[in-house]
């Protein structure tokens, strides 16, 4: 393993086309500046919970709390608990010596990756073909892919699952059905960028020493 592997939300801090910024990337990752949690934020890790409940021991939503009534509005979406062989997976997909992906998750099985999403709004989903190319669906679409040995052609799944935090309990589901081949199509160009922030841990002392991106930062 490398020794700066890179997460998806690195990524799409510093290269994400409409808001992406190395400098506000650096001042993450090499000057250790840590954001507080917001309250969205917190609304969206405590669904999470339940929902790693359920998947890893069968335990119900809490119906009496609202975190629990927002992850029941989606449990219809899921994949069968039979099928999910691992819940909050995290896991460390090596590119070459330089570096290393790394994540977190929310399940999967033999021929699926899968994310919980909490959202205030529907219109902030992913469309399937833009999940074939996030960096998440992509990084762990190839994890996926290379732990079960999948051929190139050989068929997955990318299930994410949208839970409404606003409003009336709603979920919906995203679903691109894809190949190892497609997917890198994606992978080695963000692997080639990825390569940059690796560079910039190893030589820039501070954030000022990052180009930044004025429309973004």
């Amino acid at each position: 393993m490398s020794e700066y592997p890179i997460s998806p939300s690195q990524y799409k801090t510093a290269f994400d086309p409409e808001t992406g910024c190395l400098r506000k990337w650096a001042f993450y990752k090499i000057e250790g500046i840590k954001s507080d949690t917001t309250d969205a934020q917190q609304l969206g890790t405590n669904p999470h919970e339940q929902a790693e409940n359920y998947l890893r021991h069968g335990t119900p939503p809490d119906l009496k709390t609202k975190p629990g009534k927002i992850f029941a509005s989606g449990m219809h979406l899921l994949p069968r608990r039979e099928l999910v062989t691992g819940v909050e997976q995290e896991f460390y997909l090596k590119f070459d010596h330089e570096l290393t992906f790394y994540g977190l998750i929310d399940f999967m099985g033999a021929d699926f990756v899968g994310d919980h999403k909490t959202t205030s709004n529907f219109d902030y989903m992913l469309t399937p073909s833009q999940l074939e190319t996030d960096p998440q669906g992509v990084f762990y679409g190839m994890y996926l892919a290379s732990v079960r040995k999948m051929g190139l052609t050989d068929p997955l799944n990318l299930i994410w699952i949208y839970y409404l935090t606003r409003g009336g309990r709603a979920a919906r589901k995203v679903e691109k059905k894809t190949t190892r081949v497609q997917l890198e199509r994606a992978y080695f160009p963000m692997a080639e960028n990825a390569k940059r922030l690796v560079e910039l841990r190893q030589t820039a002392d501070r954030a000022l020493d990052v180009e930044p991106n004025y429309n973004a930062c």
